[in-house]
């Protein structure tokens, strides 16, 4: 899973994105298809959706931007789909969608160090990471915009 500048949509391998950011990083992770919302009339959930045939089963909203968040649920896949919002709104921002896109059976959900216990577990993935003990190298993956 690559988290890019806007949005990371799973299992159909999609990434969207405005800002041109090297591809060639995603593509190792497994992303085949890249799209900029700019370049579309509709909004980039109708964009995903027709894309991927009915929505995607995962997307993450890893910037904090409350219109992305909601556009992630929006592409998610009724009946199915789960959103997990990553990034960090600023403070005072709220975020709204009908209830429809719930009661579909959508899930719209966040997460803090992916799931991660601070206390106990992020030490861990830290001293393994140290010790090479994880094949995991994020230096092609972290670049600022």
């Amino acid at each position: 899973m690559v988290a890019q500048n806007d949005c990371y949509v799973g299992h159909f391998e999609l990434s969207v994105n405005v800002v041109l950011i090297p591809r060639q990083p995603a593509k190792n992770l497994g992303v085949t298809e890249f799209v900029n919302p700019n370049d579309h009339d509709k909004s980039i959930q109708e964009v995903i959706v027709d894309l991927t045939d009915g929505g995607v089963d995962y997307s993450f909203e890893c910037i904090g931007n409350v219109s992305v968040m909601r556009a992630a649920l929006e592409c998610c896949h009724k009946g199915w789909g789960t959103s997990v919002i990553v990034g960090v709104a600023a403070s005072g921002q709220e975020i709204c969608t009908s209830p429809f896109q719930l009661v579909t059976g959508r899930v719209w959900k966040g997460t803090a160090f992916g799931g991660f216990k601070s206390r106990s577990q992020v030490p861990w993935l830290v001293e393994k990471y140290m010790k090479k003990a994880s094949d995991v190298n994020t230096s092609p993956y972290c670049y600022q915009s």
